[in-house]
């Protein structure tokens, strides 16, 4: 856009020899003598006069330029978001893998203690069960956690990869 409006240069050269016997017309002929070999050496310059074409062609280019850059600072912007939230969700999953490995830990000593106090006659059956029952629903907890960490850090690996 911005060649359109400088001015334009154009040089071209013209060389031409005649062949062949020397034949008169007439007396007079303008066509009748061979002569030597011919060069004709041209320059053409020319300046465009409306520029408001090129200079509207080259504003529209500028704007095009500045959309995609406003674009691209958008999608990097949004990718920065995105990553930066992940990282916060990464460190919640994982605080809360920790506590529910935790509390699974802690269900299974209530559960061997109240195991214990049934060998010792001091408990019932029922009671096992439902430490037993505490420990599962705890175990479940804790792979969903840790499920979570993990589905996270993918997330996350994804996004860094877009950067």
């Amino acid at each position: 856009a911005e060649n359109d409006a400088l001015p334009q240069v154009d040089l071209g050269i013209d060389v031409s020899k005649d062949f062949g016997e020397k034949q008169e017309y007439g007396p007079g002929d303008p066509f009748s003598s061979k002569g030597e070999t011919e060069m004709l050496l041209t320059l053409k310059m020319s300046l465009p006069v409306e520029r408001r074409k090129s200079r509207g062609n080259e504003a529209a280019l500028r704007a095009k330029l500045q959309a995609l850059d406003m674009k691209g600072n958008f999608q990097r912007d949004k990718i920065e978001t995105e990553v930066r939230d992940l990282m916060i969700r990464l460190d919640i999953a994982s605080r809360r893998s920790q506590l529910a490995s935790q509390a699974f830990r802690l269900a299974q000593q209530v559960e061997a203690a109240e195991r214990r106090r049934l060998q010792l006659g001091n408990s019932s059956i029922l009671k096992v069960n439902l430490r037993e029952e505490a420990s599962a629903k705890a175990a479940k907890k804790r792979v969903e956690a840790l499920t979570e960490v993990r589905i996270t850090e993918a997330g996350l690996e994804a996004a860094l990869f877009t950067l």
